[in-house]
């Protein structure tokens, strides 16, 4: 429920991606600083710091669903640190 009201807030979909979370937002605070709405900015941060939070809480307790890009950067990132950790010398 709070999820959706948040997301309602910024005019983005449930399942916008971190950088479309962040494009928005970036965009909604610069529209209220030029036009000096200080609420309105709070207002935005304030979503998008809960938005993301809440996000985190999924991760950690497992709830949260990857999807395949997600996957696929997880790879690349553990194939990277595989390198590294062979590469000086430190086999398992």
């Amino acid at each position: 429920m709070e999820n959706s009201k948040l997301h309602r807030e910024l005019g983005i979909a449930e399942d916008s991606s971190y950088e479309e979370i962040t494009a928005v937002t970036q965009a909604l605070i610069r529209q209220a600083e030029a036009s000096g709405d200080i609420k309105k900015k709070i207002k935005v941060e304030v979503a998008k710091d809960r938005i993301l939070q809440l996000r985190l809480n999924e991760r950690l307790a497992g709830l949260a669903t990857l999807t395949k890009e997600a996957r696929a950067q997880s790879r690349v990132e553990e194939d990277e640190y595989v390198f590294i950790y062979v590469e000086r010398g430190f086999v398992p």
